[in-house]
């Protein structure tokens, strides 16, 4: 668990994934079926969701050990998700809400929102676009961005971000990706240092026998933090192998150089040339390990990375290694476990004596009741360590109610 209060497995995600959509460059809108003479086969659906759970925290506001204060929260939330879908189209789109409140420390009472589109259009038969919106506001105590490391203490966390993609079939098995996104990021909190990325990429990949990929990819980002600005370079290969039926494994290695061309120094204190300390090429990759029999799955997976890190008070930039971990295997027809965990242990080139290292875990049991009833509940722990060492363990009992429908029907145009 991390300390953060969002929706869980948003719908969209959900309702795309029971249409049959894939990643981009693999489309599975490329292989709808035709539609039949004189008219256009659509497939869509709806989803939505609302529900309240109660967990008790031993540190609900994240705080350092002199001020953690365990405390009730109690959310309301709904959520909702559409889909369109034609032979050439996808159009998904989803929101969601949510209520939190704390019963002692009624100051981080909070009103979430997520909000997203995404649209995949076939533009001729080896051409396809994506392009995906979202914009959210969430309680936590991390930025957005995967690897980026808890902050002290809770915050709102408010992101607005755009991506687009343009995929390319040059023949039967390689394919040619060029894409685009860009995020700003801000905290309610004014200690908390916000930004913006942008950046762009160009990727080829190779589909080999019996499922196997290769793929080649060059990235330039671009980034600020409080006027500290970076500007880095990534190159990668990944190598994608399928180990059986039901297991495969990939691996990925690069090259990232990330260097300063504007702002000050990050901090003050720091030496005149701290700044350019984490200049030059760093190695970043990683590996992952994905089982998937018929019932259940396990992942497991660890990645280096480099980049601009918000949510601090100091704009910096950190290497990172993350490994991570998950379980899910249902039970029957209704009962779903899962686990995760998660290691993160960060270091600023420019200050290497400063360390910082996170831990997190998480089991829950969900049940689908019938009509659409759901009943949850969980447990989780986090801490982070650098100077001080804070921590916070979540239990969570929830109810939730669900409707969803999908069907098909024929237009009498073409799309």
């Amino acid at each position: 668990m991390r300390p953060s209060h969002a929706i869980a497995r948003p719908l969209a995600v959900a309702l795309a994934l029971a249409s049959g959509a894939s990643a981009v460059g693999r489309p599975g809108v490329a292989a709808a079926q035709p539609a039949p003479e004189g008219g256009v086969r659509v497939l869509g659906g709806w989803r939505a969701a609302t529900g309240v759970d109660q967990a008790w925290d031993s540190n609900a506001g994240f705080a350092g050990p002199d001020g953690a204060t365990p405390d009730l929260v109690s959310r309301a939330f709904v959520d909702g998700a559409r889909l369109w879908r034609t032979p050439r189209s996808e159009i998904a789109v989803n929101a969601n809400g949510a209520a939190l409140r704390f019963r002692v420390q009624s100051a981080l009472d909070r009103n979430t929102y997520g909000l997203g589109a995404r649209a995949t259009r076939q533009l001729t038969r080896r051409t396809t676009a994506v392009a995906d919106l979202r914009a959210a506001s969430d309680l936590g105590a991390r930025a957005d961005a995967a690897a980026n490391p808890l902050f002290v203490g809770l915050a709102t966390v408010r992101t607005q971000s755009a991506a687009g993609a343009l995929t390319q079939r040059l023949t039967r098995r390689v394919d040619a990706r060029l894409g685009v996104d860009g995020q700003r990021t801000s905290f309610d909190a004014p200690g908390l240092v916000g930004g913006w990325v942008l950046a762009s990429s160009a990727r080829a990949l190779r589909r080999g026998h019996r499922g196997s990929e290769v793929a080649g990819e060059y990235e330039f980002r671009r980034g600020e933090a409080a006027g500290f600005g970076i500007q880095a370079h990534r190159l990668s290969a990944a190598w994608l192998r399928p180990l059986s039926a039901w297991a495969d494994a990939q691996v990925t290695v690069g090259l990232l150089h990330a260097r300063q061309v504007s702002g000050p120094r990050p901090s003050p204190d720091l030496p005149a040339d701290a700044a350019s300390a984490g200049d030059g090429w760093r190695p970043a990759g990683g590996a992952a390990l994905r089982l998937h029999p018929a019932r259940g799955a396990l992942t497991a997976e660890y990645q280096r990375s480099v980049g601009q890190i918000f949510g601090f008070s100091r704009p910096s930039v950190l290497v990172t290694d993350l490994w991570t971990v998950g379980y899910q295997h249902p039970i029957g027809d209704r009962v779903q476990v899962s686990a995760a965990g998660r290691r993160l242990d960060s270091v600023d080139p420019a200050v290497p004596a400063t360390r910082l290292s996170g831990l997190e875990a998480s089991a829950d049991v969900r049940y689908a009741a019938r009509w659409g009833l759901t009943l949850s509940g969980g447990g989780a722990m986090v801490r982070r360590r650098d100077v001080v060492t804070i921590r916070s363990a979540r239990l969570t009992l929830g109810a939730g109610y669900v409707w969803s429908r999908m069907g098909r029907h024929t237009t009498s145009g073409r799309r």
